[in-house]
């Protein structure tokens, strides 16, 4: 099954980092959805970061904040965290392509999340 979600996240990675794909995708998802789907399949997203281009996603985020703010209050933190703790050069990569207000606007939210009780760190793929 491992290799079959591999090969899924290559393809959906190569795709996604079309130019002009992601924001037109964006635009018409609804947060709810695609938040559950990540929080489902953590380890799908870690292997499809493999194959994103942060530059375009970063540029679909641009052309999309309000999409990306309400993303972030539906996701799991620490089905978040544990793709982005495998994927730190990718996700360095992407908020330096972000506009300064699509970051704050994000930031802002998670900050909001962190005043809840979340799941610890060591649930989140981190391992000491």
């Amino acid at each position: 099954m491992s290799a079959v979600l591999e090969a899924i996240g290559a393809i959906a990675g190569r795709l996604a980092s079309l130019d002009g794909l992601m924001a037109g995708i964006l635009s018409s998802l609804d947060a709810k959805v695609v938040a559950d789907a990540v929080n489902k399949n953590g380890k799908f997203m870690e292997q499809m970061m493999d194959y994103l281009d942060p530059k375009a996603l970063a540029a679909a985020i641009n052309g999309n904040p309000r999409f990306m703010t309400s993303l972030i209050k539906e996701l799991d933190p620490s089905a978040l965290a544990a793709s982005v703790n495998k994927n730190i050069g990718f996700m360095t990569k992407m908020i330096e392509g972000l506009h300064p207000n699509v970051f704050t606007d994000s930031a802002g939210v998670v900050i909001g999340k962190m005043k809840n009780p979340f799941a610890p760190v060591s649930m989140a793929g981190v391992n000491k």
